[in-house]
């Protein structure tokens, strides 16, 4: 009886040890995917941070050139002005 109650203790446990492993794969599983989900998230703002800040370095770029002709037209009326 002794034998047959510890082959019963040592079967459940063994089926409580694969019920545990089958929990953690299942959590492994889990975090891969979302390992993987904010590596996409990372990305896509990268991409969408480097989108705008391209967008203002062009805006940058056409407010010098603005206020670059802008001064030219003063210099040129200045000029006019005195002469």
């Amino acid at each position: 009886m002794p034998k047959k109650s510890a082959q019963v203790t040592i079967a459940n446990a063994q089926v409580e040890a694969e019920k545990i492993l089958n929990r953690a794969h299942k959590r492994l599983s889990q975090l891969h995917s979302d390992i993987m989900e904010l590596k996409r998230q990372r990305i896509q703002l990268e991409m969408q941070v480097s989108a705008v800040i391209e967008s203002h370095a062009k805006l940058l770029e056409m407010s010098k050139k603005e206020n670059k002709a802008a001064d030219e037209t003063d210099a040129m009326l200045k000029f006019i002005n005195r002469a």
